[in-house]
């Protein structure tokens, strides 16, 4: 079995011919801002900043709403699969348990059936006796080892596994949840602060603040724009390859995830080829049997083999149990041996591994992580924000920032050139007034007048008189 289309080249086209795009809005946002012609636009007399602020705070809307959408969606379909994965994780680790348990009990039980023959007071008649029931004993906890063990490695292994998935997740979570983030903090940041420099340097007359925002958005502008539409839409072209692997991938789901465990090999450190070997036929099996119902399941054939032990177990204790009192005589150990207690308790810890081995427990697993959440979710949420990267990354970055060059070119213009005719005028009207005062001097007229009402006919010579030309 393959490992479905994986590398197929194919699904690669679309989310580079998204890239392309992205590199060709960011390239023309550049080239607009960074050395864009001093269009027709630019030159008109600056009208109320009613688009660029409506389309700001479409922008911050977008973004808000996406990037919690976002976040929920992230949220949503990780934190079901680590719930899922997790408490698939604790089930195998108290199968784990109650295996190391079932072992310790039979060890323990073995070491007290084996003291047995050494303790007899008459060996000649009773040792031959008790052979045969320590034997079999042995026989039946050499087999159970055995078999424990396999359990053992089967259960140490998938734990293991299902630990480096959630830590996957966790990559990927941070991957696709929190590291775009970072974009969309720096796009309401800088259209909150377009809105806020162009609304000032509208409001005032003085040209500097205008002149200083255009220079930003030319210095900085022109590379950050650029810079967060391309991050934008390789976001969207790393949901859309997503997409397109998930959507190929549950095609064949079941036949695709066997696959996958069929590539893998599940050793663990320190053993032999040999069990390392064994441990991944097991597995192998096992998901065999959980995904497609394919037969036998090694795990609960372990268990029945298990159970015929335990089996024997009881079988010598109801062929000893007309002869424990003498035995018991004969050979004071047999007293230590804890026959009952250890068939009790290992009733017990099967009944507890059949019941968690059960399809009908590990199938919902199964279902959830994978059917549900990987193959009905995560494609949906994965659409959902590609259009929202595209559109942000495309349409309303773009337009944003060329919006915000033309209407402080607009201003700056409008704004210097009605301070220079202000200036003349001013100039123009003080050059007057000093022409005034400079065309109306005074002068001195010396004249010799006679005032006949004067006695003796006096002149006054020499009178100065001051006078203003009209």
């Amino acid at each position: 079995m393959n490992a479905w289309h994986l590398r197929n080249t194919r699904d690669l086209v679309a989310p580079l011919i998204l890239v392309g795009l992205g590199a060709a809005a960011a390239y023309i946002t550049h080239a607009m801002l960074k050395d864009g012609p001093d269009t027709c636009l630019c030159r008109r007399v600056p009208r109320l900043p009613i688009f660029l602020p409506l389309w700001s705070m479409g922008t911050l809307v977008y973004s808000w709403s996406g990037s919690g959408k976002r976040q929920v969606a992230v949220t949503h379909v990780f934190d079901n699969t680590t719930i899922e994965l997790t408490n698939l994780q604790q089930d195998l680790e108290t199968i784990l348990r109650v295996s190391h348990n079932i072992s310790d009990v039979e060890e323990h039980f073995r070491e007290a059936n084996d003291q047995v023959p050494n303790s007899c007071r008459f060996p000649t008649v009773t040792q031959g006796m008790m052979v045969q029931a320590v034997n079999a004993i042995d026989d039946a906890t050499d087999q159970s080892f055995q078999l424990v063990g396999r359990l053992n490695d089967m259960f140490h292994a998938l734990p293991k596994r299902i630990s480096q998935l959630l830590a996957t997740a966790d990559y990927v979570r941070w991957l696709m949840g929190y590291l775009p983030l970072l974009p969309m903090l720096t796009v309401i940041l800088g259209t909150v602060a377009i809105v806020v420099f162009t609304c000032m340097a509208f409001c005032n007359p003085e040209p500097k603040i205008a002149e200083r925002a255009s220079r930003a958005l030319t210095k900085h502008g022109s590379y950050a724009f650029p810079i967060l539409t391309l991050m934008l839409t390789i976001f969207a072209a790393m949901y859309l390859h997503i997409g397109i692997i998930m959507s190929g991938f549950c095609l064949a789901v079941d036949e695709n995830v066997l696959g996958l465990i069929h590539t893998m090999e599940f050793e663990l450190e320190g053993q032999y080829e040999r069990d390392n070997k064994q441990v991944t036929e097991d597995v192998r099996g096992t998901v065999d049997f959980y995904v497609s119902g394919i037969a036998p399941n090694p795990a609960q054939k372990i268990l029945e083999e298990l159970s015929t032990n335990i089996q024997t177990f009881s079988k010598v204790r109801n062929a000893t149990k007309m002869v424990q009192s003498v035995a018991g005589f004969a050979c004071p150990a047999f007293h230590k041996v804890p026959m009952d207690e250890t068939i009790r308790t290992l009733d017990a810890d099967m009944d507890i591994m059949r019941e968690l081995l059960r399809p009908e427990n590990i199938w919902p697993y199964y279902d959830r992580v994978v059917h549900r959440t990987a193959c009905q979710e995560l494609p949906e949420h994965a659409w959902e924000l590609i259009w929202f990267n595209t559109i942000m990354g495309l349409v309303l970055l773009p337009v944003l920032a060329v919006t915000a060059d033309v209407d402080l070119k607009r201003m700056v213009k409008f704004k210097q050139s009605n301070s220079f005719s202000s200036l003349e005028e001013e100039s123009d009207s003080e050059e007057d007034f000093y022409h005034y005062e400079k065309s109306a001097p005074t002068y001195t007229h010396v004249t010799n007048t006679v005032y006949p009402d004067q006695p003796g006919g006096k002149r006054e010579a020499k009178v100065h008189k001051k006078t203003f030309l009209a």
